[in-house]
Parts: C-alpha cells; structure tokens; sequence
C-alpha cells in the first residue's frame, strides 16, 4: 500500500513537471557557428534533462565495468573463504575418524584458501593433523605459534600444557601453565590447571594457595573446594609430622576438622596426637564431635584407649563408657554395633543382645549378623544359629566401606590419592552400591583420569 502511494506521488511530480515546463514562455537561441537554433524554454529543459539522465547511465555503465576486476577478486576471497571453512570442517571430521591422510589433506587445502587472518583455526587443524600423524615436535611447534597470535593465544597456552601432560611431562606443564597465568591473569581456567598440577607432582602447599586463588576466580566448585582443601590439609599434616613439626601438623588438622568436625581422617590423626601429648580430655572432644557427624569404626579403638577403669567391675564401666560415647549419636546403626561389639567382649550378653536387636531395626547388614553369630556361639553355644546367621551376613547388604568414587576400587584407609590410578581425593566412606563406577582400571589411563578432573 505505502509502496503505491509513494509510486503516485512520483508520477504526481513528473506530471506537474512536464506541465510547468511546458507553460513557460519565451524561446532558447543558441547560435553556433553559421547555425542558429531556436527552442521553446520547456522543450529545451527537456532536452537538458533528458541528456542528464543519459550522462548518469552512460557513467553508471563506466563505473560497472572499472570495478570488474575488483567485484571478482571479492568474490574468488568469499569463495575462497567458504572452501577453506568447509575444508576444516571435513578435516576436523576427519580427525574424529581417525583418518590421518584426509585430515592432512584438508589441512592443506584450507592454508591455501583461508588468509591470514583465519590462519588460527588452519593451525589448529594441522595441529590435531599432526597430533593424529604421531608428529610431537611438530604439534609444539604449532602451539608455540598460535601462543604467539592474539586471537587464539588462549588455545595455544592450553595445547601446550595438555600436550605436555599427555607426553609424561607434567613439571613443564605447570612450568607453562604458571608462566602464561602471570602473563595474562585473565586466563582463569589456568588457575585450575595450575591447582591439579600441583597436586600431580605432590606440591601441596602452593597447592593450597592455588586452591584459593581458584576460589577467588571461581575457577573451582564451591563443594569441591571444602572437599580439597581438607584433603590437603590431611597431606600437609602427615608432612609435618614425619618432619617432627607437630604443632603445625595440629594447625593443619583443626583447619580440616573446622570445615567438618566429622572428617574421620583427619579426626584421627589429631586425637593420636593429642593421646601422644597426655591431652586426654582434647581427645575426647574431638572424638565425640566426630561421633555426632559420622559415626567410624576407626574412632571405636582410639575412644577404648581413653577408658580409665576406676572399680572392680571393669566390664560394666567399660559398657558405660561406650555408652556415653553412642550418646552423641543414638540413631546410627554403627552406635549399636559399636556398644554390641563391647558388650560381646566383656560377655554381657543381654546387653549386646539389645543393641543387635536396635541396630537391626535401623539397617541389616553384613556386619550386624556377624555379631549376632558371635553372640550365639559365645554365650549360648548355639553352632546351628550362629550358622543361620552367618549365611545371613553372606547375603546381606555390605557395610559402609571406604571406596573410590572414580573406580569403585575398595580401600582398608583412607588415603587422599587413590592408587594406582591417581585419582585425587575420590576415596569416600560409603555404601558399595552407593558407587556406580567401574571396579576395575588400567594403570595407564592414570593421565586420562588426572586430565578429567
């Protein structure tokens, strides 16, 4: 509709136009030469326009043929550019088939057509290429390069670094690594590298401090930070105290049990510490808070060795000594099993008769009717029950254990570097089915694994 309108205006104008120019009176004489011609005004200003418009074709045309060689060299660079793309597009494909000659072959023929300025994503392509071809020195080569380019710095740093992880050399890694960090701070997911590095090589303090650089940049989970910064703690600890700095190693362990009273690593090794130095009363707190957030059978033996027996009837005040231990957590199962366990060995039989029969309440397991057999062939001599209930512990659910949660590989202890494949901080304590992983890992896929986290 607006269309329409505007053509009519149009058409309006030229009409008022040609009506205006033909009411003008008077006439036009030019004299040229021995000729002399005599126009109206109007039939003159036609001709005037008419040659105009003549000129501006005449000159359009000119244009249209001078700017050939230019219009077709623009059009060989945009063809050009859409073959190369396409060209790293079918090479890139070819490197995710594993095809090595193709992936060379597009390589090359997208150098060809691609300028300068694309040349980033060409050497990322050959580098792949050659990466695929077994050609080490020369995929260095290339990422040195793209370090050197503006554009694709970032992704040239991190070929470098993971290269050099994939070749075994994780201390030039994090030599890389922390020299391109202090080159650009920006680069946060260095930060990360940096931190995972570090505790490849076994660096735990500049691992601690990268940990909370990290943080700052949130270049790491919240969660996992907690989670690490324990670990860490742990293993600054155990350095301290094979060097005989116990009282750093305390540091140390209070940090980790600040961020969680209930780290049973950790709580153990400060409450041997604290029974090392006499601070009975230091080691019990500990313990109990421990108790209250995860009840571990690793604290039962150390709580025993805190028992002072101050009458005739040992086994009833050791019972009760375990009982104010529970007490601080009466709604766990390993409470009960724990005051069963103590009640068998002191031979109060309705006492642990008792606590089997809460704990089974709360969850059957393995362990529960391990006891319950004991119990039957300690106190009753009843063979043919305890029997029954050792065929019982063998179809029952299995205990809480600790376990790696990237392989499902069980652990005696607890340790902050699952072996043999290298997994930091992955050891947990819980149920086996709990953990969908795979049992069982090949040695060497230790990198892979480092290089996933």
């Amino acid at each position: 509709m607006l269309k329409a309108i505007f053509y009519l205006i149009q058409l309006s104008l030229l009409v008022w136009l040609a009506v205006w120019l033909a009411d003008i009176s008077g006439v036009i004489n030019i004299d040229l030469m021995e000729y002399s011609i005599e126009l109206p005004v109007g039939v003159g200003a036609a001709i005037l326009i008419f040659i105009l418009i003549i000129s501006m074709i005449i000159y359009r045309v000119w244009l249209a043929i001078i700017s050939i060689p230019r219009n077709y060299g623009k059009y060989r660079k945009e063809k050009n550019l859409t073959c190369g793309y396409e060209a790293i597009s079918m090479g890139l494909a070819a490197i995710a088939a594993g095809d090595t000659k193709n992936a060379l072959s597009y390589t090359k023929r997208a150098k060809e057509m691609i300028p300068d300025s694309g040349k980033g994503l060409v050497l990322l392509l050959e580098a792949q290429a050659k990466k695929l071809q077994g050609n080490n020195d020369d995929v260095v080569m290339i990422y040195e390069e793209l370090a050197t380019r503006k554009d694709m710095a970032l992704l040239g740093v991190r070929g470098l670094v993971n290269n050099a992880m994939k070749c075994g050399d994780f201390s030039k890694a994090l030599e890389l690594a922390e020299n391109s960090y202090k080159a650009n701070k920006e680069q946060v997911w260095l930060l990360k590298q940096i931190y995972l590095l570090q505790i490849y090589l076994g660096k735990w303090n500049d691992a601690l401090k990268s940990l909370k650089k990290a943080v700052k940049a949130k270049a790491i989970d919240g969660k996992k930070v907690l989670l690490d910064e324990m670990a860490l703690r742990i293993l600054l600890a155990d350095r301290d105290i094979n060097d005989g700095y116990i009282d750093d190693a305390i540091v140390h362990l209070k940090k980790a049990l600040k961020i969680d009273a209930g780290f049973v690593p950790a709580a153990v090794r400060l409450v041997k510490i604290y029974i090392e130095r006499g601070r009975r009363k230091a080691a019990v707190n500990v313990i109990e808070k421990a108790w209250r957030i995860c009840p571990h059978p690793e604290l039962v033996p150390l709580w025993d060795s805190l028992f002072k027996g101050k009458n005739d009837d040992i086994s009833v005040a050791r019972l009760k000594w375990f009982e104010k231990l529970i007490s601080n957590n009466k709604e766990s199962q390993e409470s009960e099993i724990t005051l069963a366990k103590i009640a068998i060995e002191e031979e109060l039989w309705g006492a642990a008769k008792s606590a089997l029969k809460r704990a089974e309440k709360i969850r059957a397991s393995a362990r529960l009717y391990k006891l319950w057999a004991e119990l039957e062939e300690k106190s009753f001599k009843d063979m043919e029950k305890a029997n029954s209930y050792l065929e019982k512990a063998s179809n029952a659910e299995p205990d809480k254990v600790w376990i790696c949660s990237e392989t499902g590989k069980i652990y005696p202890k607890w340790e902050a570097v699952a072996m043999p494949h290298g997994s930091f901080n992955t050891i947990v304590w819980d149920f086996p089915n709990n953990i969908h992983a795979c049992a069982v890992i090949d040695s060497d896929a230790a990198s892979d694994i480092f290089l996933l986290q």
